[in-house]
């Protein structure tokens, strides 16, 4: 360990993992996402990059004209970095798989050593073991082979320049980089070095990607296999006694969505787990948060609630984001202690919000209740209107009676019709903005480009967002895209904003939307 790294900046040399953005470790993926510089190349997936916070982050990747920045200058910007005049910070090199095989990452962390600039190195899942072993590839096996050598396949004056003698010589397992254009000399130099011809080979391009695809030969014909399959970059070349296990192992996982990409549209501050049963599936999702919500400081009608709510009174959460934001602004109203005066009684719609209401005071200890807020939250047995006023009816609530309703600005009436209807003073409270946030570049060139196959809507704004970034998706037919909504609200809000809607649930539940949209992704509609 560096001495008086507190004092100044940092570089954390990351490895990203191999194509999979949810391969990651998690302590890369918490200094990613706060990091105050990021620096990354093209292997690392964008949606790393989208969620990373940091306010500074520069691509030194490849483009279609060669190298953004060569080593060297890389080396200068880390340095450069690392060494402003304007405090500590913490700068991220995300770097493809693992920074140290193959990665440049050791020349990287001499440059920092010499400029006697702290850095640490954070260990990724290397392409040259997890591709393979997503192709149902043991790298090692008893039986078969008793070690991996992961070699280069990169040239030098046109030619690759290895101890092919040596390699075969060690029957070992041959783990390939950046092989693909060199794939004929390299399988030749190995023939020639006295490796049998019927080796069995296996390029995988686009490992632990929905778009992974496998070539499946021998030593001798995997070249001409490759570039009949028009193999591209990247791609694990895997040659030795292993890679005859393909055949069995390759389809042990049935993978239904494998080389579908979906887009989930939703706000930044609702998050959904139950979209990795889609990955478990094989598809690509592209996790977007299309809305942004800001909290309305300084308007009066907020204070006021807080001003005026007494325990007599009845709040209901529509969402987990508003209950958030009411946590957010009672303790900026009256600090972290809880006055039973002001503690209303609380109503979470559904049980997921409820779920997410409780977990907003992670820290709720026994006797500790004078600061938990949240104290109890009660849920209808039904989502809708109609479900929480038979509540109100069960928990005897008087006609009159104040029921409060934080939202965002933008949210319906439905709530606050039904219960004036029933007699309830409804006092709806805008507590935030639901603000719509650009696609970035690439998203948008995927979903014009035919390269996304769903879109999933999180909500009617989540959808108004969608078209007001890609207009283009209300213009045209777009049958290549599945348009799927999680409510018959959302659906209704697409095709008010022109989208058309291909799928809805039979009911809206998350766990239920995730589930049911399988079936179409699968069939193409």
């Amino acid at each position: 360990m560096i001495s008086n790294i507190e004092r100044k900046s940092i570089v954390y040399l990351v490895g990203a993992g191999p194509g999979d953005p949810g391969l990651i470790t998690r302590r890369g993926y918490a200094l990613m996402r706060d990091a105050d510089a990021l620096v990354y190349d093209g292997l690392v997936d964008d949606e790393l990059v989208r969620e990373s916070h940091a306010p500074e982050k520069i691509y030194v990747g490849k483009t279609a004209g060669g190298h953004t920045l060569t080593q060297d200058e890389i080396n200068d910007l880390l340095v450069d970095l690392a060494t402003k005049d304007d405090g500590p910070r913490r700068i991220v090199r995300l770097k493809g798989g693992d920074p140290f095989v193959f990665g440049r990452g050791g020349e990287e962390a001499l440059a920092l050593a010499d400029a006697g600039v702290p850095f640490e190195v954070v260990p990724g899942v290397t392409a040259g073991i997890s591709a393979p072993a997503a192709a149902g590839i043991p790298v090692t096996h008893r039986k078969a082979s008793a070690g991996v050598v992961l070699v280069t396949g990169n040239r030098e004056d046109g030619r690759v320049r290895l101890p092919f003698r040596a390699l075969v010589e060690s029957g070992m397992t041959l783990s390939f980089y950046m092989g693909v254009a060199s794939l004929s000399q390299i399988t030749e130099e190995l023939i020639a070095a006295g490796m049998e011809s019927g080796t069995p080979a296996v390029v995988i391009q686009d490992g632990n990607l929905p778009s992974m695809r496998t070539v499946v030969g021998d030593v001798a014909n995997i070249a001409s296999l490759c570039d009949a399959a028009q193999v591209r970059p990247p791609s694990i070349c895997v040659i030795g006694k292993v890679a005859a296990l393909q055949h069995t192992l390759g389809a042990v996982i049935p993978r239904p969505l494998a080389g579908k990409t979906v887009m989930l549209a939703r706000a930044e501050d609702l998050e959904y787990p139950e979209a990795d049963g889609l990955r478990l599936r094989g598809a690509r999702v592209i996790d977007l948060p299309v809305i942004r919500c800001v909290a309305r400081a300084g308007d009066a009608k907020v204070d006021g609630l807080f001003a005026e709510v007494t325990s007599r009174d009845v709040v209901v959460f529509t969402s987990g984001v508003a209950a958030a934001m009411y946590l957010q602004f009672h303790r900026a109203h009256h600090g972290e202690t809880v006055d039973d005066a002001k503690r209303p009684r609380f109503i979470a719609t559904t049980p997921a919000i409820r779920r997410r209401i409780l977990d907003l005071e992670p820290d709720r200890e026994e006797g500790a209740d004078d600061a938990t807020l949240f104290r109890q939250v009660l849920c209808p047995a039904q989502p809708g209107a109609a479900a929480v006023l038979e509540l109100l009816r069960e928990l005897r609530v008087e006609k009159g009676a104040t029921v409060w309703l934080p939202r965002s600005a933008s949210a319906g009436d439905e709530y606050a019709q039904a219960l004036r209807g029933a007699g309830y003073d409804a006092q709806p409270v805008a507590l935030y903005d639901s603000v719509p946030q650009p696609i970035p570049a690439d998203v948008r060139s995927r979903l014009l480009g035919g390269r996304v196959d769903a879109v999933l809507c999180m909500s009617g704004s989540a959808a108004e967002s969608v078209v007001a970034s890609v207009p283009e998706l209300a213009e045209g037919d777009w049958p290549s895209i599945l348009f799927a909504a999680i409510g018959q609200k959302t659906a209704a809000a697409m095709r008010r904003a022109g989208l058309r809607c291909d799928f809805v649930p039979d009911h809206p539940s998350r766990a239920e939307f995730f589930d049911a949209v399988v079936g179409p992704l699968t069939t193409g509609g």
